[in-house]
């Protein structure tokens, strides 16, 4: 009955790498909750700075921190096993030069609403929002 309350408590020095005990009203019991896991649900948001070259999309906002004006560049999608539906991935440009393409990748047999392959974004300041809906679909809000 007093496995959270019976404990001292730490007052100051918290770290990422801490826990914590919760209830877990769902199953009925105690469970170990990350500080780093805890955080991100008080912040809402990862926010992934992403430069002038081919890279991983994460849940949360990701943007380009560059001028993309050499070539066509990637931004892949998080892998299927990684995510939970209602998970969002935020893509936001800066500046794209004239003929360039910066383009929006499917992860694995993933779809993009019901369609295989990817997006692109044309212009400077585009941005999309995907939702993860569960079984390798993404939707575009």
């Amino acid at each position: 009955d007093n496995v959270i309350s019976g404990q001292g408590e730490l007052a100051s020095g918290l770290d990422d790498a801490d826990d914590m005990l919760i209830h877990d009203a769902t199953d009925s019991v105690v469970k170990r909750v990350g500080l780093d896991t805890l955080a991100k649900f008080f912040r809402g948001m990862t926010v992934n700075p992403l430069g002038n070259a081919n890279g991983s999309l994460v849940e949360g906002l990701n943007f380009s921190t560059a001028s993309i004006a050499s070539s066509n560049k990637t931004y892949t999608l998080p892998a299927s096993a990684d995510l939970s539906a209602g998970d969002q991935v935020l893509v936001k440009v800066g500046e794209i030069a004239s003929g360039i393409r910066l383009v929006i990748s499917a992860s694995g047999d993933q779809t993009i609403d019901q369609q295989t392959g990817s997006i692109d974004l044309l212009d400077d300041g585009a941005a999309v929002t995907l939702v993860y809906a569960g079984s390798d679909k993404w939707f575009i809000v």
